[in-house]
């Protein structure tokens, strides 16, 4: 009881919803007691305001610690957002919060936005100690200054960091550094405790003879640390320019200059779809390109800003080359729509900035999500000749030959890289091709290389040279990943060409090593039975403690259902298929009253939905896109929250997508989700990798841990949405004939499990009765 009181003395709201009380509980006792606990709870619960109270008491009684980590930067935000909440209401004695992001949402340098977090750390480091950075050197000198700001009760948010920094002219990144060693609450992502580099690197600053214990809040065991990318196309060479068309990719990095440095390789995609534009300059040029393709622009006093092409008007002045690749302005002169032709689409990587027939355009979309990007690693050969170029133009034979004969065996191995290839084959090759040294030794040797080529190209005042730094840092890597059960290292070819790739296929190794640096952990959400799995995956102890909340939620006021009829099924999809899953939803949204989110398994079904469309129903519709920017996601689902009722909006997403998983949709704002089919991604060769590497860690489960239980998070993350008060009307429902099969059914939550009308499933003419009578008004 004494507990209960102590967990909840920084709850404040005046009334507590049911699992509340018991959540903050176990998370005060497991600090207390130094344990590792999972614990499900249901969506709408109010989980972060139940976690943080119970953090705060702890802060206030001992010394230790707490890292708060969430799964994205938005989420954050939300924590700090209830954080400053709790202490408009309530007094902290001690308390100083801290929110913590990487070097690229820190400087203000414009070469990080092209680099991961590994060779940023390298350049980072290796312009310190060149003293080549002013905003490091200053934060040098006002460390004192920076850390008196770190007195209780201070919340550090990222915003105001960069204020701070910006007051003092020191770099965020080191400010936030120094404010963490005063720290006793520290908001952070996810990737800071799953990527070792960056968990080893953060833990090097925090004081050793505190301790640490952790929040994972919405902790989804939905696949995230073994996702693959979807939709990733990157650069392709052609010998054909099409038409005349130029494209040459550039990069805005590794240059002190303020125009880019444009390489020597080109690039050309050529598709049809819906929505193209043809743009014509003053210099002669013209360009066809989508809508969404943002071009680079020039104000009046010549400062240089992106503005989407559907917003582009005649008149305005953009920034082209000639054929020589000297810069001109150009102002537009005429713009024609074309809405069904042919038009060209930049298939980016890193470097996703393009010349485009002498305009400079930019695709910000299909990048790996964040954690895929920080655990997964790949190389082509292309990497390669870039990195031989650059060892070749500063006179280094030594690293010429490394890399001429890594070309080679990439080459000798491209006819077995489509199917399985034998990575084994590959290092043995490589070994001969190296008269014998251990491969691991050559690369060590040619990395001491690359750093010398980085350090002087920026002695020289030319771009950066980082290229072989890169090949050499991934190529250790990827033999170690030989030996380890965390990275699977595999052959790859696709529109890039060929190479090799380090997959991130189970966080169990790496968890039970970075655990260590933690006495205490306490992992939160609402989709992650079966709990054994979680604990299985992530390395957690047997021991850890294991925690169903109960769920709030009454069939009489939650109507949750598993309908029949429809099967997303990768073999089924056609537009026979697709005509049906519009039919069941039509049929399901014309018997709702108000909002709907409708999700979907994938950006194809999607697209094909969209296609097809929903236009003889009396709805408003609201379409998530993967081309879509972050603010104009923003903006479509601020403006599915923000329409009326008489509206009846339907927001139509992707399960595992963007508007689906940490997005909050308080009551009133959805009455009703539709989860349309099981988001199974295709079972790709890479999959089917990850599957076997579970497998031997986990006999007889790789299937259920990494393929079943990671698709059905997302579809109840998805539909979860809708879910945000007891008291509320409610409509939850699961459509696909295979939601009612035992192997799948056993693995949704038990919240779910608990209030579905039955286990078997309805057929449309069965269910619309049931959903009509629910929307009956009562009394």
């Amino acid at each position: 009881m004494k507990n209960i009181k102590l967990a909840m003395e920084y709850f404040y709201y005046p009334r507590v919803r049911i699992g509340q009380r018991e959540l903050a509980t176990i998370a005060y006792d497991t600090f207390l007691n130094k344990r590792h606990v999972i614990v499900e709870g249901p969506n709408g619960l109010g989980k972060t305001v139940s976690l943080l109270s119970a953090a705060l008491k702890f802060v206030e009684i001992t010394d230790s610690i707490i890292l708060y980590y969430s799964r994205t930067h938005r989420q954050n935000e939300n924590v700090i957002r209830e954080l400053s909440k709790i202490l408009s209401v309530k007094n902290h004695p001690s308390l100083i919060a801290v929110e913590v992001r990487g070097r690229r949402f820190s400087c203000s340098n414009p070469i990080v936005a092209n680099l991961d977090e590994n060779e940023l750390q390298s350049l980072c480091n290796f312009l310190k100690s060149i003293g080549a950075c002013k905003q490091f050197l200053t934060t040098f000198s006002k460390q004192n200054e920076v850390e008196r700001y770190a007195k209780p009760t201070s919340i550090f948010s990222h915003s105001a960091v960069k204020r701070l920094s910006l007051d003092l002219m020191v770099c965020p990144y080191e400010a936030t550094k120094l404010l963490i060693r005063h720290a006793n609450l520290i908001i952070l992502t996810h990737s800071y405790f799953v990527n070792r580099f960056l968990r080893d690197t953060f833990f090097r600053n925090l004081s050793r003879n505190r301790e640490k214990v952790a929040i994972f809040d919405e902790c989804v065991g939905d696949g995230s640390e073994i996702a693959t990318p979807n939709g990733y196309k990157p650069i392709r060479d052609v010998t054909s320019q099409g038409e005349g068309l130029l494209i040459s990719a550039f990069s805005t990095g590794f240059t002190k200059r303020v125009i880019p440095v444009v390489s020597k390789y080109r690039a050309l995609g050529k598709i049809k779809v819906r929505g193209a534009i043809k743009i014509m300059l003053s210099n002669g040029r013209s360009l066809s390109i989508s809508l969404g393709t943002p071009i680079l622009c020039l104000s009046d006093d010549n400062k240089h800003f992106w503005k989407k092409a559907s917003g582009i008007s005649v008149g305005d002045k953009v920034l082209s080359y000639d054929e020589a690749l000297h810069f001109k302005p150009a102002l537009v002169e005429d713009i024609r729509v074309n809405r069904d032709g042919d038009f060209y689409e930049l298939f980016v990587s890193r470097s996703h900035n393009f010349v485009a027939n002498g305009v400079v355009v930019h695709n910000s979309h299909n990048f790996f999500t964040a954690f895929t990007e920080e655990n997964t690693r790949r190389i082509t050969v292309e990497d390669l000749r870039r990195a031989l170029l650059e060892s070749t133009i500063y006179g280094d034979r030594l690293s010429d030959n490394i890399i001429e004969k890594t070309i080679k065996a990439f080459e000798a191995f491209s006819h077995d890289i489509a199917v399985e290839g034998s990575i084994h084959d590959l290092i043995r090759y490589l070994s001969r091709e190296f008269d014998g040294v251990e491969v691991a030794t050559v690369f060590n040797e040619l990395e001491r290389r690359g750093e010398q080529i980085l350090r002087r190209s920026w002695m020289d005042g030319k771009s950066v040279a980082i290229n072989v730094l890169k090949v050499a840092s991934f190529m250790k890597r990827w033999i170690c990943a030989l030996d380890s059960n965390s990275y699977v290292p595999l052959f790859f070819r696709d529109d890039a060409g060929h190479g090799l790739e380090l997959l991130f296929s189970s966080p169990s190794e790496e968890g039970k090593y970075a655990f260590r640096n933690l006495s205490a952990s306490v992992h939160v959400s609402g989709t992650l039975e079966p709990l054994e799995a979680y604990r299985d995956i992530v390395g957690l102890p047997n021991e850890t403690l294991l925690h169903v909340l109960p769920s709030p939620y009454k069939k009489e006021r939650t109507l949750c259902a598993i309908l029949k009829g429809y099967t997303s099924k990768f073999e089924e999809r056609d537009d026979e298929s697709y005509e049906r899953l519009i039919k069941i939803a039509k049929a399901l949204m014309d018997n709702i009253p108000g909002k709907v989110g409708l999700f979907l398994p994938s950006y194809e079904v999607l697209d094909e939905v969209r296609r097809l469309g929903f236009f003889d129903l009396e709805r408003t519709f609201f379409w998530e896109s993967k081309d879509a920017t972050s603010q104009e996601n923003l903006h479509l689902l601020n403006s599915f929250k923000d329409a009326s009722v008489s509206q009846k909006a339907a927001l139509v997403a992707v399960a595992g997508g963007r508007s689906s998983e940490g997005v909050d949709f308080p009551e009133g704002e959805m009455d009703a989700s539709i989860m349309m089919g099981i988001p199974f991604p295709k079972p790709t060769r890479k999959l089917k990798t990850i599957v076997t590497k579970l497998d031997v860690l986990f006999p007889e489960r790789g299937w259920c841990y990494g393929y079943i239980i990671p698709s059905l998070a997302k579809a109840v993350q998805a539909i979860g949405r809708a879910v945000r008060s007891p008291e509320r009307k409610v409509a939850i429902l699961l459509v696909d004939d295979r939601y009612e099969m035992p192997h799948i059914f056993k693995h949704l939550p038990m919240w779910l499990k608990s209030i579905v009308q039955s286990e078997n499933a309805y057929t449309l003419d069965e269910f619309i009765p049931i959903l009509r009578a629910f929307w009956q008004p009562e009394g």
